[in-house]
């Protein structure tokens, strides 16, 4: 999903920096207003040389300001965000307006920098700090590019984890911060928002299979020798053979002991003979025993 702007896209807030006159914009490299954006106001009338500047240079303007009317011509389809200063009333009518395509979220606060899951900038004219309060106005946005392990969302939310069983570098992806995280290879698997590359996938140890997002023990009466991948890649014991969740190998799968009236044989519980009848678990045709005669009667 490329961006418009240009390439590549300066990161927030280290590839902007407010400067508070002309001539400590130009010292900083910002020799001419392609790659910064203005702010001017005739209230107070210091602000007539204040800019935010970005570095790389984009092919279109990361920002633009007006001061009277936001759908001024050439920004009736950019979306704009007031900025004011709530104790003036020159700054009701100030907007900074952005490319439709603007990844950054930004927003504007008059009340310091309490904005949740974005880093902010300050932004202030030195010589009405004290007079007007501005140290408590910010330009804020999302902190982009993502780390490792993020991907930028595309509803505007910021950066966001890699769901589990995916990864992502973060950083760049051509022209644009990247938007997408790549799945791990079948059989593998990484917690959400720690896999920054493909070699973080693992895959799931002998005992356990794959889900869509992590390792789960086979259940009772079935096994894996190696990481399985679903359930249904765990394989089943023998008939009438069971096992504990989570084993390793066939091996594990042993015969249901036998009820009362049955003994063991290899091929499972058999029936005591006519007569005869076991305990409870009775391993061999040996541990039948006749039925006891009831009264009245003797053992032929």
């Amino acid at each position: 999903n490329n961006s418009s702007i240009g390439s590549p896209l300066p990161a927030w807030p280290d590839g902007f920096e407010w400067f508070m006159s002309e001539s400590t914009r130009k010292s900083g490299g910002y020799d001419n207003l392609d790659q910064c954006v203005w702010l001017r106001e005739s209230e107070p009338d210091s602000w007539n040389d204040n800019f935010l500047c970005w570095n790389p240079k984009k092919d279109e303007k990361l920002l633009t300001w007006t001061n009277n009317e936001k759908n001024y011509p050439g920004n009736e389809d950019k979306p704009c965000i007031p900025v004011n200063e709530p104790r003036l009333d020159k700054w009701k009518d100030n907007w900074l307006c952005m490319p439709k395509d603007s990844p950054y979220g930004f927003e504007w606060s008059a009340a310091g920098k309490n904005i949740q899951g974005k880093e902010c900038i300050q932004i202030y004219d030195s010589a009405q700090s004290n007079v007007y309060d501005w140290q408590d106005n910010y330009l804020c946005a999302y902190k982009v590019p993502c780390d490792g392990g993020f991907y930028l969302s595309s509803e505007g939310q910021g950066c966001k984890p890699c769901r589990k069983g995916t990864y992502s570098s973060g950083g760049y992806s051509g022209d644009s911060f990247k938007t997408d995280c790549r799945p791990c290879p079948n059989g593998k698997t990484v917690a959400a928002g720690e896999g920054t590359e493909q070699s973080d996938c693992l895959a799931c140890t002998a005992g356990k299979y794959m889900t869509d997002s992590e390792c789960q023990q086979c259940g009772a009466n079935s096994y894996s020798n190696d990481g399985a991948v679903g359930i249904d890649s765990c394989t089943g014991c023998p008939d009438s053979k069971t096992s504990p969740a989570g084993s390793t190998s066939e091996d594990a799968c042993t015969y249901v002991s036998c009820t009362a009236g049955d003994y063991m044989t290899t091929s499972g519980c058999v029936k005591c003979g006519a007569d005869k009848t076991s305990k409870d678990g009775s391993k061999s045709e040996a541990d039948c025993t006749y039925v006891p005669c009831t009264a009245g009667y003797y053992m032929t």
